[in-house]
Parts: structure tokens; sequence; C-alpha cells
């Protein structure tokens, strides 16, 4: 199965004080995650921001003209270790 592109949003928090766990996090742009599924996506997610962020999109219901920051940074799936419980935070590349 390959990888497709999901798009992590942030809450309105974010664009007065900064996200403890991706400091560039902003309501105008979005974090993308590649995954081999959604649900694969969500559990990246949740690994990396705990339940700080906002909603998950895919490319079906993306529309990117909303967040004019544009991409903030990029995560992968396959470069992490979620099952041995060791998700990397410097592995999220701006």
């Amino acid at each position: 199965m390959s990888e497709s592109c999901h798009y992590v949003t942030f809450g309105q928090r974010y664009a007065r004080e900064e996200h403890p766990d991706l400091p560039n996090a902003h309501p105008d742009g979005w974090l993308e995650v590649w995954a081999e599924s959604y649900d694969l996506a969500r559990l990246l997610t949740f690994a990396l921001l705990g339940s700080r962020w906002s909603n998950i999109h895919d490319e079906q219901d993306w529309e990117p003209e909303w967040y004019p920051a544009g991409r903030l940074a990029t995560v992968r799936w396959a470069d992490q270790e979620i099952a041995a419980g060791r998700v990397d935070a410097e592995a999220v590349t701006a």
C-alpha cells in the first residue's frame, strides 16, 4: 500500500501562543502527514502532538486556499517507529 497525504490543521489558540510540540504551528497553515491510511495518519498525529491539533483532512476534502501560511512541516509514517514507542519529533521537517 502506498502512502497518501493528510493535512493536519491547528486551532485558533496557536495564533497567539506557541504550540508545545511544533513551535511554528499556526491556524493559517498545516502539517503534512504521509501515511498509508487516515487511521495511521491520525495515530502518528496523536503520537507527535497529543490532542493539540484541530482536524485531519485528506485529498478529497482539502481546501488549501483556507490556509494562506501553507505547509508548515512534513512528517512520514515510514520515518517513525510508532509500534516500538519511539516517535522522533525531530523527524518533522519544515
